[in-house]
């Protein structure tokens, strides 16, 4: 099997890496688009996401990722938001990379392809939730006055939990089908350890979307 040069894998990244460029561009705006004008008090918002956090698996993770990234109101939902936002671009790069990848080894190696789509298929699945959790947000205040307005809010909300469920999936899936390919060691730890590292930002933002859902 033919072997990555690091050079030649920092090339690959560098040219995927300006290809979705403008894609992260548009998705930080959106992430802006549902915070408030008006910053929270900083120690308030702080004690708000550690709070929130709270109910995941990562908690620190949860709580640094957030602190450094959401100036919002103290609302679950937007925090939600964001959380979905932030693992989607870590996806979006892992994607990439593992894509860089497939493109310089055999072509036979099936493992390698199924880990590019799948990675690809969770990129496309933590995108659909995005969007349906921004919908969400959007229309939630006057759906909640009546019943027919909430239950399409439940119905909505499961759909984002259960392609976020799905994305861990695909992730979980490609990181055991890789570890059984020896591309090279030092890629084979940066996969899992990339792969890995998003499944965490997946699995969080999943938490707070159930505890989001269950008030809904």
């Amino acid at each position: 099997m033919q072997k990555i040069s690091n050079h030649t894998l920092i090339m690959q990244l560098t040219h995927f890496s300006l290809l979705s460029t403008s894609i992260l561009l548009l998705l930080l705006l959106s992430l802006a688009a549902v915070e408030s004008t008006i910053s929270s008090n900083p120690k308030t918002l702080h004690d708000f996401i550690k709070s929130s956090c709270q109910v995941t698996l990562y908690s620190n993770l949860c709580y640094s990722t957030l602190s450094s990234s959401y100036n919002g109101d103290l609302d679950i939902g937007k925090l939600t938001y964001v959380a979905i936002g932030i693992s989607l671009i870590e996806a979006n790069w892992t994607a990439d990379y593992v894509t860089a990848i497939k493109n310089k080894i055999s072509a036979k190696d099936v493992v390698v392809r199924d880990c590019v789509e799948l990675t690809k298929g969770a990129v496309g699945l933590i995108r659909d939730s995005l969007d349906e959790m921004k919908m969400v947000l959007k229309s939630s205040g006057a759906r909640r006055r009546n019943e027919r307005g909430r239950r399409n809010i439940r119905f909505e909300m499961s759909n984002v939990q259960t392609w976020m469920s799905a994305a861990i999936t695909n992730q979980d899936t490609c990181m055991e089908g890789f570890n059984d390919v020896q591309v090279g060691k030092k890629v084979d730890d940066e996969v899992s350890e990339k792969v890995g590292y998003v499944v965490k930002l997946i699995s969080n933002a999943l938490s707070l979307v159930n505890s989001f859902a269950a008030d809904a």
